[in-house]
């Protein structure tokens, strides 16, 4: 890329059109004190006294909506446009969704975080040690919490005397020790629920349509059928609890991706202090002390036409207001994908670049996404 094609910043994560925006709206309904700006779509339809069912499916974006027929029906029921944070990854996105605060501010960035504290990555969601994916050792799971704890909205809401529930489609086990419900069963749990307990808030999320955009692609068979079974599931759980207002949104879009190999590119990642942190298409370089010229040009010679390089102090806005654990984790670059790469490092990820589809970066397939609202006042 032409050096001055690169003073093109992308847009930032903004304070009125996030899910932070959709959290803040739901933290004053609630009865509490927002931390940021709310959503005046969804203010609006907040009415007193009101129960609300928010759902979340992972990556139904609006570009995804868009491609498949079955998602018309999400954006004939739009009820607001709304960009993901950045990274626009499940991490990052569902965080500030569940805490009403950005990136920035809680620390939590990508899939793998960068933590001073122990001069090692970590994958959030999974307790594991990169590069290897080691388990974290017995008695020490849950570090990410431990080390970046933050307070949920719906903790926030009980404080304010609300019942606050949520699922998820583990169905009672542990992350990864069962696979994870499909939308279909994984709604009528949410109206089991809703019968037996009329919680005055319930959280419901979904590792669907992303699990499956991640093996087969975007546009795949099997992609449109999940986004029928969700729209029905919704619209019979939507006809059965008229008392809730039904909120529906993801977290960030996908798009499909080719893969680059940084191993392949000659002394990249003999400057590197640790692998790449935070997510593919969105990638944080931690450096060798005067290392950063020559990580520089090797980066730019290999990648320039595809990622934008940012410093440090430079990306630093585009997670939104600082917290005390941002600039600790960030590396001297960071590089935003422009197009359709990918980057793994077969060195220290031999089964990498092998997902379809997949998301973090700045396009609008990955950022867009939609808040729909049923049983509308």
């Amino acid at each position: 890329m032409d050096r001055k094609m690169m003073d093109l910043r992308p847009p930032l994560p903004g304070l009125e059109r996030t899910p932070v925006a959709v959290a803040n709206s739901l933290i004053r309904h609630f009865g509490g004190e927002p931390f940021h700006g709310t959503l005046r779509e969804l203010d609006a339809v907040l009415t007193p006294g009101r129960k609300v069912l928010l759902l979340l499916f992972d990556a139904m974006g609006t570009a995804i909506l868009r491609k498949h027929g079955a998602g018309l029906f999400f954006l004939e029921h739009a009820l607001s446009p709304l960009l993901s944070v950045l990274p626009s990854t499940t991490v990052a996105a569902t965080t500030s969704l569940l805490t009403g605060k950005f990136p920035g501010e809680t620390g939590w960035l990508g899939w793998t975080v960068y933590l001073p504290e122990l001069g090692e990555a970590l994958e959030p969601f999974t307790d594991r040690l990169v590069p290897g994916k080691r388990p974290l050792p017995p008695g020490q799971g849950g570090m990410m919490a431990r080390l970046r704890p933050t307070k949920g909205i719906l903790e926030i809401f009980e404080e304010h005397g609300h019942e606050a529930l949520s699922l998820y489609p583990w169905d009672g086990a542990r992350k990864g020790e069962q696979e994870p419900l499909p939308p279909r069963r994984l709604l009528r749990k949410a109206g089991d629920l809703l019968r037996e307990k009329s919680p005055d808030f319930l959280y419901v999320y979904s590792t669907e349509p992303d699990g499956t955009m991640h093996e087969e692609g975007t546009g795949a068979r099997r992609v449109a059928l999940l986004l029928e079974e969700i729209a029905s599931g919704v619209a019979r759980l939507a006809r059965e609890n008229p008392d809730y207002l039904v909120l529906v949104l993801s977290d960030h879009g996908q798009l499909d991706v080719t893969w680059a190999d940084l191993s392949k590119v000659p002394g990249l990642e003999d400057t590197m202090t640790i692998p790449p942190t935070l997510d593919a298409r969105f990638l944080s370089f931690h450096l060798k002390e005067g290392r950063e010229k020559e990580f520089e040009e090797r980066f730019l010679k290999a990648f320039g036409e595809d990622f934008l390089l940012l410093r440090k102090e430079e990306a630093l806005p585009l997670f939104g207001p600082e917290g005390p654990y941002l600039r600790g984790s960030i590396g001297q670059f960071v590089a935003l994908s422009l197009g359709e790469r990918a980057l793994y490092s077969s060195r220290f990820d031999p089964e990498g670049g092998s997902l379809k589809g997949h998301h973090a970066g700045i396009r609008a397939e990955e950022r867009e996404i939609t808040l729909s609202a049923f049983n509308l006042p």
